[in-house]
């Protein structure tokens, strides 16, 4: 049986690769310019500066982190804009 990624599970994979190497030129290769990231409960992070400053914060103050992915699940996408 041969294993097809979708450009979705893909970006998925790409993404947690360049976070688990705290690479944020890589995290931002990954999104939107006009992204939003939030960490638990603090303001949203929005656009790359914002992030990008937030992130290399975070990857400052941990000596490694892992992502393993066990499974993706397809859910549809409801329209929830930030206001």
């Amino acid at each position: 049986m041969t294993e097809t990624t979708s450009p979705r599970s893909q970006l998925i994979d790409d993404l947690f690769r360049a976070i688990d190497a705290k690479d944020v030129d890589g995290l931002l290769a990954q999104l939107a310019p006009d992204a939003i990231q939030r960490f638990g409960n603090q303001e949203p992070l929005r656009g790359h500066e914002q992030i990008r400053a937030g992130n290399e914060q975070f990857f400052d103050a941990i000596d490694a982190l892992r992502h393993e992915r066990h499974r993706a699940l397809a859910m549809r996408r409801h329209d929830r804009r930030p206001t």
